[in-house]
């Protein structure tokens, strides 16, 4: 199917959401209403010429939490709004919907029955060792120049990098997070890597082995390069990292039992990997 026979509209939630305090609260409420009714409307509107029409709404958690009752209220006339919006999409075959979110358990359910958002849900995890593997493989293609001439340049990069991101035990500790009750539990690379921030990783170090090469004129992608954007990846993450947010980003987490304090661990060496090439 071409572009021109289909239509993706894609809405960032947060954004038709919007920031407010509780003085234009009021007014963001309305308008936030006004954009969800404009929204199915050009929706049904172009379904009806025989356009299939997707809707795509990222970070739906930020209007469709459960509904309660306080300050919070105002999301209530939001939600509901938008469900009934979905109610009327059922006679439409031509529009598909859908959500996309870090915090499922978040979700009113009445938003997830069927004929809403709960006909299909796909839970996408972090990537395994295997998976994140073979997502390195595809932006570390056999055309790239790694360094060095031998057949095994590729493999070595790829390899160091998994092996890092995945450490056993302590190796791969990067946080520790302090509950309410004084327990804790340690947080792994593992626990934050996810396929954006291979890509990123990539880009990071290909950008180290192009100005290296301006530099020097030494071609190539190394392991150092991609071990470097590595330690740099996790230190973002992991600074990312509140107490509020840590039930979105960290799966495992016991619900009932709230983050009180995010510790990064602090390394001596904090780039091993320097000082092994150096030997």
């Amino acid at each position: 199917m071409s572009q021109r026979e289909r239509d993706i509209l894609k809405v960032m939630a947060p954004v038709l959401q919007g920031k407010r305090t509780q003085a234009e609260a009021g007014r963001l409420l309305r308008l936030t209403e006004r954009q969800i009714r404009r929204i199915f409307l050009r929706a049904r509107e172009k379904s009806e010429v025989g356009n299939p029409v997707i809707l795509f709404f990222d970070e739906v958690d930020s209007m469709g939490t459960t509904r309660s009752e306080g300050p919070g209220r105002v999301d209530r006339s939001v939600l509901t709004s938008f469900m009934a919006e979905l109610d009327g999409l059922q006679a439409r075959g031509n529009v598909l919907v859908i959500a996309a979110t870090n915090r499922r358990e978040a979700l009113d359910p009445a938003l997830l029955r069927e004929g809403r958002l709960g006909d299909l849900v796909l839970e996408i995890p972090r990537p395994t060792m295997n998976a994140a593997r073979a997502i390195l493989e595809r932006h570390l293609p056999d055309g790239v120049p790694y360094g060095a001439d031998a057949v095994d340049a590729r493999r070595a990069v790829i390899d160091s990098a998994v092996s890092r991101l995945y450490a056993p035990n302590g190796e791969g500790d990067v946080a520790s997070l302090m509950f309410r009750d004084g327990t804790r539990r340690a947080i792994h690379a593992r626990d934050l890597v996810s396929g954006a921030m291979l890509a990123n990783i990539v880009r990071t170090a290909t950008e180290r082995a192009c100005l290296r090469e301006l530099d020097t004129k030494e071609v190539g992608i190394r392991c150092s390069d991609v071990l470097d954007a590595i330690v740099d990846g996790l230190v973002s993450a992991v600074a990312s990292l509140t107490p509020e947010n840590c039930h979105t980003h960290v799966s495992g987490l016991p619900q009932d039992l709230a983050v009180v304090r995010v510790e990064p661990i602090q390394r001596r060496v904090r780039r091993p990997h320097r000082f092994v090439n150096a030997a």
